[in-house]
């Protein structure tokens, strides 16, 4: 801001140009009426003169820089989950405390170099980190964000700590229960998203799905029956693994599904059988919205991915106001 526009303000105000410069870069934290009365009249007397704030000043003098950075692959998207409901969520939240996010696309290699990381922050104008990597992580990467406590908060992924994630294992138990209240017994679980005959990772809503489902089947005294295409069935079209299953004298007779499209599966390959879907065969499945299979409606359980950035958000404000918090 020109010294002329600062001179200004602070003649009209009655205050020191130090005083008007501490108004607008956030630097006064004094709660007391006269003092908040006086700094919201600097506030508008520099918009009225077009006043525009400086970034770079601001953060010398505040020592932040008033924006979060979400950290998102740039060698495959399919690792970093972004619907715009939870960019939505995240952005709600940092507005509210007058912060703005920019996205990081960055290479797999730089997320696990061990001189990349501590220059992060500082690269991108960042006061902390979203992590948005939700599948494959780069070897490594973790522990060198712990190790340097970067202020980073991960964005669906299961951790001891600095993490927001659903519960997914409470929406697995919901949805089973409310099957069960439909009067249904034989209940299985549907997962086409997975392969889980490789021996590498699962994403912990694959893991957390099927284990809420179990309790609820084991609490009510009845046997889980997971079902999921077999490694000789992958390359081939789902309707046709689908199908099979369906057409087996042992069909559930409902079915909590890990995604809706298997849901869309079973709708059409039931109406080939004579079935009507969800009547003849109760449906359930994750979804933070309400879902219609066949124009009616079907059970659906999940914490909806605006709250999780708000809630993810939130969590980085506190983690920058504090490092040591978990």
């Amino acid at each position: 801001m020109s010294s002329a526009i600062v001179q200004q303000i602070a003649k009209t105000v009655g205050v020191t140009p130090l005083t008007v410069h501490r108004a607008l870069t956030g630097v006064g934290k004094d709660t007391r009426p006269s003092i908040v009365l006086r700094r919201e009249t600097i506030r508008r007397m520099a918009e009225e003169l077009n006043y525009r704030p400086n970034a770079a000043a601001k953060a010398v003098a505040t020592g932040r820089f008033g924006c979060a950075a979400m950290v998102l692959s740039a060698a495959d998207s399919s690792r970093s989950y972004l619907p715009q409901a939870l960019l939505s969520g995240v952005n709600l939240e940092l507005m509210r405390h007058d912060m703005h996010l920019v996205l990081a696309h960055l290479p797999d290699e730089q997320l696990a170099s061990e001189g990349h990381v501590p220059r992060i922050l500082r690269e991108w104008m960042a006061d902390g980190l979203l992590v948005n990597y939700n599948e494959a992580i780069p070897a490594g990467m973790a522990e060198l964000m712990d190790r340097y406590q970067l202020p980073a908060i991960w964005i669906n992924v299961k951790r001891d700590s600095d993490c927001v994630y659903a519960d997914d294992f409470d929406a697995g138990r919901r949805l089973t229960q409310a099957l069960l209240r439909q009067g249904h017994r034989r209940i299985a679980f549907v997962d086409y998203s997975h392969r889980r005959e490789l021996d590498v990772p699962l994403h912990y809503s694959a893991v957390d799905r099927v284990a809420g489902y179990e309790a609820a089947m084991k609490a009510a005294g009845l046997t889980p029956r997971l079902i999921w295409q077999s490694p000789n069935t992958y390359d081939s079209f789902p309707m046709a693994f689908t199908r099979a299953w369906m057409e087996s004298p042992d069909r559930p007779q409902a079915v909590v599904c890990f995604s809706a499209r298997v849901a869309e599966y079973m709708f059409w390959i039931g109406h080939d059988l004579g079935l009507r879907l969800p009547q003849d065969m109760g449906l359930a499945t994750f979804n933070p919205m309400p879902a219609l299979v066949g124009e009616q409606p079907i059970p659906t359980a999940l914490e909806p991915a605006s709250r999780v950035g708000q809630a993810a958000a939130q969590a980085l404000l506190n983690r920058i106001d504090d490092p040591h918090v978990s």
